[in-house]
């Protein structure tokens, strides 16, 4: 039985163009990864786009802007 990842219950999974907040923090494959602390959250630059592709929802990060791979745990869903 495959789990769902985490948070995923907030995103809204299969909300395809729902409005979404992330940082621009990228890690060495390219995904944009939440900042560590305050002090990092305060310094980078933070992206609102739309959420595009949900397949790879399961290996832990979406596509936001045709361009974007985010972290799941880099989300900031817009209500």
């Amino acid at each position: 039985m495959q789990r769902d990842p985490p948070f995923s219950k907030h995103l809204g999974v299969g909300k395809i163009s729902q409005i979404v907040i992330f940082c621009n923090n990228p890690d060495e494959n390219e995904i944009l990864q939440a900042p560590s602390g305050n002090q990092q959250a305060r310094s980078l630059d933070w992206v609102q786009s739309r959420i595009t592709d949900l397949s790879t929802l399961n290996l832990g990060y979406i596509t936001c802007g045709n361009s974007y791979k985010v972290a799941i745990n880099n989300l900031r869903v817009m209500q």
